[in-house]
């Protein structure tokens, strides 16, 4: 900044000049500073707003991958095709028989999709029925019965395979998932 001033008189004749800024050289700055701050916070909220959304997506995507396996493998469990209680393009309720210590064990399980509010829920009775979220965000979910020739079926003597649709996202982040599930024990024939 140049070499201004103030000259201060000191004991006598000497005379000490203090360099500094002015008045007008601070405002000057700060007016500066400000200009930059302006300019810069656009390009910074963009680029953060940018990386919410990226880790949003991939949680919301980690969530949906673990919830469709989850529910594939418990759908692997089903025994026979009797073991399919209700039917549905958006829902299925069945009864998967496991072994545990020694000893088998059964529960009803239902999955429903709500399309209205993007969510699959997993309920499980067991005496008291739990109900939680199992995936959210799915923009479209479908869940076909097919029998041995591949042609869809409405009723449960006449499963062979179950396949399972799931897409989660909308627009160009929308990640489609699709599972074809041959329950346990319900004799499997290549061909």
């Amino acid at each position: 900044m140049g070499k201004t001033g103030a000259i201060i008189p000191r004991r006598g004749h000497e005379w000490i000049r203090f360099a500094g800024f002015t008045l007008v050289e601070l405002v000057i700055v700060l007016v500066v500073a400000a200009i930059l701050v302006l300019a810069i916070t656009p390009l910074m909220k963009v680029n953060l707003n940018a990386y919410v959304t990226v880790q949003k997506g991939k949680k919301d995507l980690d969530m949906a991958r673990i919830g469709f396996g989850r529910m594939v493998s418990e759908m692997k469990r089903i025994q026979n095709a009797n073991d399919v209680l209700i039917l549905g393009a958006n829902q299925v309720q069945f009864e998967p028989a496991f072994y545990r210590n020694g000893d088998w064990y059964s529960h009803v399980i239902q999955y429903t999709y709500d399309p209205a509010a993007q969510i699959i829920t997993r309920n499980v009775m067991t005496g008291d029925m739990l109900e939680y979220p199992l995936v959210k965000d799915v923009s479209a979910f479908t869940i076909t019965y097919l029998d041995r020739n591949g042609t869809a079926v409405t009723t449960s003597k006449d499963i062979w395979r179950i396949r399972l649709n799931m897409t989660v996202g909308t627009g160009s982040g929308a990640v489609t998932y699709t599972q074809d599930i041959h329950p346990k024990i319900i004799p499997y024939v290549n061909g």
